[in-house]
């Protein structure tokens, strides 16, 4: 094609740019990459619905996506790409981390609400966990410390449970003991 022929342009008139050039004025991109089947995809872009357009926009790349993320940052950090790229890696290796600690740290919040809910009642925490293994109580941390807080009554049942289930345990071991020592007797020989 020659400059002439192009639409928007003509000999007496200058050529339009094309971003400023009106959407009815621009015409087909030309050039060999765009003969063809290119060309016949602008053309049916053009002639859909402007809700159906926003479908065949691209993808937004790596970068975009990466300053999107930056956003907010002091410095050249929010603009440039290399210093965003590198803050935006360390900020999304702070929230991994920060993912398993947050689970850490509430752990440790009701571990040491049932401690302290224990201690009314002359308890540690470990003993309680182990009374509450040898009693078959399933209740998870979480639920005992909200028990502790909340329903002070049904965390005293539970802990009665686990003294109990407790109890018989140094009961069977003082039993196992005493009948140990009674075997140890009989099996030595008598001295003369």
């Amino acid at each position: 094609r020659t400059r002439s022929s192009q639409p928007g342009s003509s000999s007496a008139e200058p050529r339009k740019h094309r971003a400023q050039a009106s959407p009815g004025e621009r015409g087909a991109p030309t050039g060999m990459f765009f003969s063809g089947f290119a060309s016949r995809l602008v053309a049916h872009a053009r002639a859909l619905p402007s809700i159906m357009l926003g479908q065949t926009r691209a993808m937004t790349t790596r970068k975009e996506t990466i300053l999107k993320m930056a956003k907010g940052y002091r410095g050249r950090s929010k603009n440039c790409w290399r210093l965003a790229r590198q803050r935006v890696e360390k900020a999304l290796q702070y929230s991994y981390i920060s993912r398993k600690l947050k689970k850490r740290d509430a752990r440790k919040g009701w571990i040491m609400q049932i401690n302290a809910g224990a201690r009314e009642y002359n308890m540690r925490y470990s003993q309680l966990i182990n009374g509450l293994n040898l009693a078959k109580i399933g209740l998870n941390r979480k639920v005992l410390s909200q028990l502790a807080i909340q329903e002070p009554y049904s965390f005293r049942a539970v802990l009665t449970e686990a003294k109990e289930a407790l109890d018989h345990k140094a009961a069977a071991a003082v039993a196992n003991a005493a009948l140990g020592q009674t075997a140890a007797k009989a099996a030595r020989p008598m001295a003369k």
